[in-house]
């Protein structure tokens, strides 16, 4: 029997193994392919930066990704990436990566008033293996958007990943009212809310895996990680305990 940290992708799961971090091992060493993920948390509680570990893993493992980011440029991407030294640069230029800056969309502070027609209309974003949006909450709020185009927005985003995909969300909660939060969690198969707590006089991170849909492996409910210049993700071995 094949070794699950052998096979990095097929046409069910991706791999998220890098050589440098013990990350895999504590999420069930690949996600699956036709599930949608909500990572939720505040500002500042580490959710992008696991999504751009994510990322890189995807990349390395051969797999195809949209990345739309309503906090970053494309060059304070790069910077952001390279920070980490999850370096992506060949990836854009070679196609495996379509990185799309909200940006551009938004001017005085406002957000184009087409912009989500135009990115729900936008077929080649959709076509990559991938689909991860940073942040959802942003383009929801400020999107100047109905509730009704809200849900039926999640709802595209669905459809998409029950064709094969893997779409990620991150959502600040504090910018969803209750009835677009309380949605977004129920509809999604693999559900990871992030965090900050005390131990010992010392701040941790950590996430916690609320739901997980078919996970390939056993996983861990909730893993502690600090973020190290140049060295990306740390897990924190001591854990929360």
């Amino acid at each position: 029997m094949d070794d699950p940290e052998e096979i990095q992708k097929d046409d069910n799961y991706v791999g998220i193994r890098i050589p440098r971090d013990m990350l895999h091992t504590k999420l069930g060493t690949h996600l699956p392919f036709g599930s949608l993920m909500l990572m939720e948390g505040k500002d500042g509680a580490g959710k992008s930066i696991i999504v751009q570990r994510f990322l890189y893993s995807f990349l390395k493992n051969k797999a195809s990704v949209t990345y739309i980011s309503a906090e970053l440029s494309t060059k304070d991407f790069l910077q952001q990436m390279d920070s980490l030294d999850y370096v992506i640069d060949d990836f854009l230029i070679n196609g495996q990566l379509l990185f799309i800056p909200m940006f551009p969309f938004i001017g005085g502070g406002s957000m184009r008033a087409d912009f989500l027609d135009r990115m729900l209309a936008a077929k080649p974003l959709y076509e990559k293996e991938i689909i991860i949006v940073d942040t959802l909450s942003f383009l929801l709020v400020h999107g100047n958007i109905s509730q009704e185009e809200a849900f039926n927005t999640i709802k595209f985003f669905k459809k998409i990943a029950n064709k094969g995909k893997l779409v990620i969300f991150t959502v600040d909660p504090d910018q969803l009212n209750k009835g677009l939060l309380t949605l977004l969690r129920s509809v999604s198969d693999i559900y990871i809310s992030f965090g900050e707590t005390t131990l010992g006089g010392e701040l941790k991170k950590f996430m916690q895996i609320n739901r997980f849909k078919k996970p390939k492996v056993k996983y861990v409910p909730k893993v502690a990680f600090r973020v190290e210049p140049n060295q990306g993700i740390i897990i924190d071995i001591g854990g929360l305990a």
